[in-house]
């Protein structure tokens, strides 16, 4: 049986908490010596649910190539093709559909966007990773309350989303989102939209 053990209340604040312990003792608080217990105990942002996946981004330097390209190589659907003005610079997206998932390849449509210059320092590839989260503000309010920085927002008809530093995330880009309208139960739901976005 796990031994329990109460601290002195002039030792730890009156609201107890049960706290399993790193060798299985079971304290109604967390141990003084705890590394962590301030923060335990420190009210938080709540943490907003990461919800999926929502899209792998592929870098390239001919959106119809790479369409072809992936087609040919997985048997890929072509599910659409826009032009989307981002703040960091005109860009060109496919939609492809591998069994569950969506590929979103894109191409710089300006010298020196940010796609040619990812291009030019790593060559094609993967750029960034899309997920999806049910609170964009609650995630960013909790992301720059643990020390983390944003540095780049951005809102379209359908979505805003964040990015996250490479550094924080061991080299990853990370695209943080929020659908607007909610968000699609299946990816065919995700497909279907995508399909009915005017030109």
């Amino acid at each position: 049986m796990p031994m329990t053990r109460r601290w002195p209340t002039t030792a730890r604040p009156s609201t107890s908490r049960r706290w399993v312990g790193p060798w299985a003792h079971t304290w109604t608080a967390p141990p003084a010596w705890c590394a962590w217990s301030s923060w335990a105990e420190t009210e938080h942002t709540p943490m907003a649910n990461i919800k999926r996946i929502d899209h792998v981004a592929i870098a390239v330097k001919d959106v119809d190539a790479a369409v072809a390209q992936y087609q040919g190589l997985l048997n890929a659907t072509h599910v659409r093709t826009e032009t989307l003005r981002e703040k960091a610079g005109m860009v060109r997206v496919a939609y492809m559909q591998i069994g569950e998932n969506i590929l979103s390849l894109v191409q710089s449509l300006e010298p020196d966007g940010f796609i040619n210059q990812h291009i030019d320092k790593h060559g094609e590839g993967l750029h960034h990773l899309g997920l999806e989260v049910d609170d964009l503000e609650g995630f960013i309010a909790q992301t720059e309350e643990r020390g983390y920085k944003i540095p780049l927002r951005d809102e379209f008809s359908n979505r805003d989303e964040v990015v996250l530093r490479p550094r924080d995330a061991n080299g990853v880009v990370l695209q943080v989102l929020q659908w607007k309208g909610g968000s699609d139960a299946t990816v065919q739901d995700r497909i279907q939209h995508l399909q009915n976005q005017p030109e």
